[in-house]
């Protein structure tokens, strides 16, 4: 990981400004992604999601200025919501939220409980028919297929999730990091994994056979679309 951006004390002065602006409204804070592990590289995003007693549009406003007051701003990402919103959210939307999550302030499950086997199998569902609607419409539609390529990058990134989420719900188990899943996977799921993992260093190879990235991602998704039936 690179070491450029001193991560612990990025979230403690984040930390220290929202106590400073909300005080005892802040309920929960919590980090997740690339950094949380420790596969983050000086351009990944630093995901924070904030929860506040109640919220108004002040709030958001506030929360604005204390990003962009910090140092990397522009790496910064996530979401600010209130109790009653996150209790209200769809569950299978918080299986990041939950797993792998490294908190900062507050009990996560004062909020919220795990994902059941049916949110697990929601996520998995919505998340899968999401790539293979992005990826034929783009082999369909785009203009042009050598450079139409490179905009897989996110559904080749969510694939990991959708990856986490089904080891959650068939064997039980939450893989936290790329490389770990990579260690126990087979076949077409880990070419998936990895070409996301290597993203960066496969673009000339997307480039000379931008096919193969559409065909071996629409085919995955499918199957995964599929298998939570």
């Amino acid at each position: 990981m690179d070491k450029k951006i001193d991560i612990d004390k990025w979230l403690d002065l984040l930390m220290d400004k929202l106590k400073k602006s909300f005080g005892s409204r802040l309920i929960f804070v919590g980090h997740i992604g690339s950094w949380v592990r420790g596969e983050a590289t000086s351009s990944s995003d630093i995901d924070v999601n904030v929860i506040l007693d109640n919220i108004d549009f002040n709030d958001i406003i506030t929360y604005k200025r204390i990003i962009k007051e910090m140092p990397h701003s522009n790496l910064a990402c996530g979401f600010i919501c209130s109790t009653e919103e996150i209790k209200a959210w769809p569950s299978h939307e918080l299986v990041q939220f939950i797993y792998g999550c490294q908190v900062l302030h507050g009990n996560i499950y004062d909020l919220v409980s795990n994902p059941n086997e049916s949110d697990l199998r929601e996520h998995i569902k919505i998340s899968s028919a999401m790539i293979v609607e992005a990826v034929r419409h783009s082999f369909i539609y785009g203009p042009d297929i050598k450079k139409d390529v490179h905009n897989l990058s996110h559904s080749y990134k969510s694939s990991f999730f959708i990856l986490q989420a089904w080891m959650l719900l068939f064997k039980r188990e939450y893989i936290l990091t790329k490389k770990e899943m990579l260690s126990i996977l087979e076949n077409d799921d880990k070419e998936i994994l990895d070409i996301n993992i290597n993203w960066s260093k496969l673009e000339k190879d997307r480039e000379e056979r931008p096919e193969y990235y559409f065909e071996i991602l629409e085919k995955w998704g499918s199957k995964m679309l599929k298998g939570v039936i």
